[in-house]
């Protein structure tokens, strides 16, 4: 990334994902760009290690990853809405 203003937004929910969100978050981050994005994620209460994943990260990638995930489960398409707002 050349640039800090942020562009793109790169915006991903997740419900009990544990076997996939790592494969996800690495194919964001893998992205060669010459701007600024940042990555939006909204866990909806997984009751796997989803978070888990999700906070090792944000350790990783403070500068880019945003995790505005509800503090109990919403279901996928209010989880949406809500992180497009």
């Amino acid at each position: 990334m050349k640039t800090n203003k942020i562009m793109v937004s790169i915006c991903c929910i997740t419900y009990n994902h544990e076997k996939y969100i790592e494969e996800c978050l690495n194919s964001f981050i893998s992205q060669q760009t010459t701007f600024g994005y940042e990555i939006v994620i909204s866990n909806d209460c997984s009751t796997d290690k989803t978070q888990l994943v999700i906070d090792k990260y944000k350790k990783l990638y403070p500068e880019i990853f945003r995790d505005i995930s509800p503090v109990k489960n919403m279901g996928a398409i209010p989880n949406f809405y809500r992180m497009m707002l």
